[in-house]
């Protein structure tokens, strides 16, 4: 499904396992004015050759345009990220996100996540996550080129890379392959369990955990 420049509500829908190398859905050009971008208790399967399940780009509210939301929706796999946004503002609650592995196959630059976001131009995403399950992802949340997340009251368990192309993994990334950090990210209220690793590609980025429950120590020197 191309979602270019438009105005749309997709609720309800299944999107079945793809049975050659490319993305379920894809969008450019944000969301076409005075409409909007809802995605909301859909099934989705998942992809090979390291393609995204939804690749989107564009809609910033600081330009006052509107944003994708998704809601309530479940993704069983990807070959590279779920949801891959782009200087794409979004609002992300109540879904459910399931193995996202890189493909061990067609091994590419970079990782693969489950949300994944970044720049486009002078555009950044800024991305807000609640209330959210992820099982078995390399990387949940991915930040990079500027942008900055927000996580709030989510569920990762099985944080790990084994199946997939990557070296890594991580709970959080704040930077890319060949590509610059991340603004940041705040996290709070989340629930960790049985992870590899809290914090992958950090450097400068400003990184924020509390009242996390979770097996990691995280300093408030760190902050």
């Amino acid at each position: 499904m191309s979602l270019d420049g438009a105005s749309f509500t997709l609720t309800g829908c299944i999107f079945p396992t793809s049975a050659a190398p490319f993305e379920l859905l894809h969008g450019t050009g944000g969301i076409k004015s005075g409409g909007h971008g809802i995605v909301r208790e859909c099934f989705f399967g998942t992809t090979s050759g390291n393609n995204d399940i939804m690749d989107f780009t564009g809609g910033n509210r600081d330009l006052g345009q509107p944003i994708i939301q998704y809601y309530n929706n479940v993704f069983i796999g990807a070959s590279d990220d779920i949801l891959d946004l782009d200087g794409t503002d979004a609002w992300i609650e109540g879904n459910i996100f399931l193995h996202a592995h890189m493909d061990p196959v067609h091994t590419a630059l970079g990782t693969s996540s489950a949300i994944s976001g970044g720049n486009n131009g002078s555009d950044t995403s800024q991305i807000t996550m609640i209330g959210n399950i992820f099982y078995d992802c390399d990387n949940v949340a991915m930040a990079k080129q500027g942008n900055f997340f927000t996580l709030l009251n989510n569920t990762v368990v099985h944080q790990s890379h084994q199946g997939g192309a990557d070296t890594d993994g991580a709970v959080v990334v704040l930077e890319d392959e060949g590509a610059a950090e991340a603004s940041g990210m705040y996290l709070e209220g989340n629930l960790v369990y049985d992870a590899e690793k809290l914090v992958r590609n950090w450097t400068n980025a400003i990184l924020t955990f509390t009242n996390n429950l979770m097996p990691f120590s995280w300093p408030a020197s760190r902050r």
